[in-house]
């Protein structure tokens, strides 16, 4: 419909909160700051968002939602809303915080911090 993917809703979510430095936004997103340059690409193609040199640092470049961007991301999160109230709206605050758990434990063994232990 809009085009969008969910990383790049992600990304444009990051900038639309204050996160406005590629570094910022990986960080937040928890993702590497190549592919926050990937989707930056992506998103400036479709004239969602684009780069601005920093005033304040040569070295700096700002990450600016565009007028058609910053419509779009208030229109993105009630559609992520309604999704979620959709698809999770049956739970109760115990069940939804007993899913975010087990969704926080398989996503931490899919990504482990540390290499596994095979002694």
């Amino acid at each position: 419909m809009h085009d969008v993917t969910v990383s790049q809703w992600g990304l444009m979510a990051s900038v639309f909160h204050g996160h406005d430095t590629t570094k910022a936004v990986a960080a937040h997103m928890d993702i590497d700051p190549g592919a926050v340059s990937r989707l930056v690409d992506r998103l400036a193609a479709k004239g969602l968002v684009r780069r601005e040199p920093d005033p304040a640092s040569r070295r700096t470049v700002r990450l600016v939602l565009t007028d058609q961007g910053q419509v779009l991301v208030p229109e993105l999160a009630e559609l992520a809303d309604r999704n979620d109230l959709h698809y999770f709206g049956s739970l109760d605050a115990g069940q939804r915080r007993q899913l975010e758990r087990w969704i926080r434990c398989l996503v931490g063994e899919a990504h482990p911090t540390a290499p596994p232990d095979n002694s």
